[in-house]
């Protein structure tokens, strides 16, 4: 099997699919500690905080990790460009969420109608500090 992702076609392959495979596992990451972690909902949204933290920052990890992985050639600097580009989707979000009217989401699930705007943003914010430290650290993964 080593031969042939060594082999052009094996090269190929591995340079379209690093971005949708480091996507996919980052997001599967996510899902499976949402899963295990499941908190109940209740009354206080201070219960499902930590799982957000944790699961947005191992999504992030994770993505950058598996794209170095399967990256063939270039790895730090392909990397590096593919972790900033997806740093700059959470970046964008929290910039835009400081210019707009402080409206909060309603979710109708949640008992006494919990807001979920601070949790994403606390999501968010984890994922740049993770992404970020990420980037600094990536040549320590050789």
């Amino acid at each position: 099997m080593e031969d042939f992702f060594g082999s052009f076609i094996g090269k190929s392959i591995r340079w379209l699919f690093f971005i949708p495979l480091s996507l996919i596992s980052g997001l599967l990451a996510k899902l499976c500690i949402a899963w295990a972690r499941y908190d109940a909902w209740s009354e206080y949204m201070i219960e499902i905080i930590p799982t957000h933290i944790i699961s947005n920052g191992v999504e992030t990890a994770v993505s950058v990790y598996v794209c170095y992985l399967i990256v063939p050639n270039y790895r730090t600097l392909v990397t590096r460009i593919t972790t900033s580009i997806l740093l700059l989707f959470p970046a964008f979000s929290l910039i835009m969420s400081a210019f707009r009217h402080p409206m909060f989401i309603e979710i109708p699930f949640l008992p006494e109608t919990g807001y979920i705007d601070e949790v994403s943003l606390l999501g968010m914010i984890t994922s740049v500090v993770v992404g970020v430290y990420s980037l600094i650290y990536i040549s320590d993964f050789d």
